[in-house]
């Protein structure tokens, strides 16, 4: 029978996988639901998304307490060390940022694809499929959570450990920019996607 530092461990790998599937997830449904083309293809799409998330915070919570527990147990590691507190911070920012603003897009993406008629995608919810905001998010959760990844592997110092994670970001919301005019022809268009 595993001890309870080694069953944290077990937790502490599973909310690793929780949260690398959720983000993989949500960047495959965004994917599909901005490729869909009338209101059928796109609500299977925006119920998944809207049901992952849910889940990352649930995962990222799962990560936190456990890799706390492993901190409080183990004398190798300590909250003095960066990359401990560079991760779990990133992971906090990262799950209330999910929330706050995927969250409450996606959902509204849910809602709007539920309400919207048979047929076509109509130019306001394609917008909505569109924003970059969400596009950018999204990515730069994913690149953070490598960069996390990374720390946790490599044990990099403090500056490093925030390097890491900050370039990470940046480079993920910066792969929105794309999508900021895919998004102004979307609305300058009208009925065209």
């Amino acid at each position: 029978m595993p001890d309870a530092y080694h069953f944290a461990l077990f937790l502490h790998l599973l909310g690793v996988f929780g949260i690398a599937g959720t983000a993989t997830t949500e960047l495959v449904c965004l994917s599909m639901m901005r490729r869909a083309r009338t209101a059928q293809e796109l609500r299977p799409w925006a119920d998944v998304a809207n049901l992952i998330e849910k889940a990352f915070p649930v995962a990222a919570l799962v990560l936190l307490l456990s890799g706390a527990y492993m901190v409080s147990k183990d004398s190798a590691l300590g909250w003095d060390l960066g990359w401990i507190n560079v991760s779990a911070t990133a992971l906090i920012v990262g799950a209330i940022a999910d929330f706050l603003i995927n969250g409450r897009r996606v959902g509204a993406i849910q809602a709007a694809a539920q309400a919207a008629p048979d047929g076509p995608v109509s130019p306001a919810l394609a917008a909505q499929l569109h924003d970059p905001v969400v596009f950018g998010t999204a990515h730069a959760l994913t690149l953070m959570l490598l960069a996390v990844i990374w720390n946790m592997t490599t044990h990099p110092g403090d500056a490093q450990a925030g390097i890491v994670v900050v370039v990470a970001v940046l480079l993920g919301a910066g792969s929105a920019m794309p999508m900021v005019a895919r998004r102004r022809a979307i609305l300058e268009s009208g009925p065209e996607r």
